[in-house]
């Protein structure tokens, strides 16, 4: 949506461009002074009529600065806009799947199978458990993929997915999904954390639903959407993992919930 024009009279335009430090787009028609000036959605605007006496002062203090190329932000998005995000970036959802409890549920593939159950790996999502003392219940542990399953079953309390992109993204919005509904005496938790490797004093363990979001209030594939409204820079970092984001499950033991989560990103 444009931005609504916020039309001023002389005093009121040049102070609000002189605490802005803009620069004044002008167009003469006729004699007469069509002014704008823009500060991110904020546009103002003030019409001199030929002969005004402003106009002299307009042309001795801002004329010649006037009619510059709109400074862009220091990530280089035009002002004159809403962040959306780094010219040349693409839109790309990421659409990433998993049961809670269930060993090798994640399903995070690239589209080049021909069945449903092939397709190469991104790679970069991982699916952990976790028994109710912190415990990580792990396939290096037991014999067999139906060992784990089991133990799984009679101890799993806890089920986190961290997704790690490797690139440089601009985030902006999340949606989620359940296939089966959670029964109403059957509670469990959704906390989503950003860069949760990072201490909190460096801008780490950022909390996307403190609290912890009671899955039985989201209706059965009724996708719930997390808007940030607007873009968030997120640099890709193998060792401090500053654009990792991780989704914690605290559920009933060995309970299963079919969730997809689709990561909506920019990305070069």
């Amino acid at each position: 949506m444009l931005a609504q024009i916020i039309e001023l009279e002389w005093p009121g335009f040049k102070t609000f461009v002189n605490a802005r430090a803009l620069s004044v787009q002008c167009l003469i028609v006729e004699g007469s002074y069509h002014l704008r000036a823009f500060d991110g959605l904020f546009t103002v605007g003030c019409f001199l009529a030929a002969n005004r006496e402003e106009i002299t002062e307009y042309t001795t203090l801002y004329a010649t600065t006037a009619n510059q190329v709109v400074q862009p932000l220091t990530s280089g998005v035009p002002m004159t806009r809403g962040i959306v995000t780094r010219t040349g970036w693409h839109f790309e959802p990421r659409a990433i799947k998993f049961s809670t409890a269930t060993f090798n549920s994640l399903h995070n593939s690239k589209p080049d199978g021909f069945t449903v159950d092939t397709g190469t790996s991104w790679g970069d999502a991982t699916l952990k458990f976790y028994n109710s003392a912190g415990t990580e219940l792990k396939r290096a542990d037991y014999a067999s993929d139906e060992l784990l399953q089991a133990a799984l079953l009679a101890g799993c309390t806890c089920t986190i997915m961290d997704w790690q992109p490797t690139y440089d993204m601009d985030i902006r919005s999340a949606r989620i999904g359940l296939l089966n509904e959670v029964a109403d005496d059957l509670a469990a938790y959704l906390f989503v954390i950003a860069a949760p490797d990072l201490p909190a004093i460096y801008g780490g363990n950022a909390n996307f639903s403190a609290g912890g979001l009671d899955l039985r209030f989201i209706p059965q594939k009724i996708p719930l959407q997390f808007d940030g409204q607007g873009a968030k820079f997120l640099a890709y970092d193998p060792v401090y993992k500053t654009n990792k984001f991780r989704l914690k499950f605290t559920h009933q033991v060995g309970q299963n919930i079919d969730f997809m989560i689709v990561y909506e990103h920019y990305k070069a």
